[in-house]
């Protein structure tokens, strides 16, 4: 028997494998997730999905490292647009609000994560998120010149941003009530 078609319309298998898996431990967590779950949502087996990933541990690192190089990249757009410091900072805030929100599992995957720690994922986050933040904070000091205050802990103040940031977009039909 000849195997089905590919949709020529359909992302790669990898690639629909890692945005199903990114739900996944976005809802479920790292260990409550199942691989044969993740295969059947795309439509796969689960030794098809162990072709490409060997492990759930592998699964779920490149689940995590996808997720922070693209917000690496859209952050680091939003720090090269032009204008003046203020104009930036305004388009990073944007910037990383916009990706949150295009990217609706990446706010409850960190949060979990962070809360969780049982899944493989604490040093994986720690990897991923550590020169993310390192990059805003010298985009801050360095490009705040006289616009940013000498000693602002600039660290605390992007991590309790994003933080708030991070809770309003997981809180679902709580952000309304909530936020307003």
């Amino acid at each position: 028997m000849a195997r089905p078609r590919a949709d020529a319309t359909a992302a790669p298998t990898q690639d629909r494998l890692l945005q199903a898996a990114e739900a996944a431990f976005a809802v479920r967590g790292f260990a409550e997730t199942r691989l044969e779950d993740v295969a059947k949502d795309v439509g796969i087996t689960r030794p098809s999905l162990l072709y490409h990933f060997a492990t759930k541990e592998e699964l779920y690192a490149a689940v995590v490292h996808r997720a922070f190089e693209r917000l690496g990249t859209a952050l680091l757009a939003a720090m090269s647009v032009g204008g003046s410091f203020r104009e930036r900072v305004d388009a990073v805030s944007h910037g990383f609000l916009a990706f949150v929100r295009g990217n609706p599992h990446f706010a409850p995957l960190l949060l979990r994560e962070l809360l969780d720690g049982r899944g493989p994922g604490r040093q994986l986050i720690l990897d991923a998120v550590t020169p993310v933040i390192d990059a805003l904070e010298r985009f801050l000091v360095e490009d705040g010149g006289e616009v940013v205050r000498p000693g602002l802990p600039a660290r605390a103040a992007i991590l309790q941003l994003a933080m708030g940031t991070l809770v309003r977009a997981a809180s679902g039909p709580l952000e309304r009530p909530l936020w307003g």
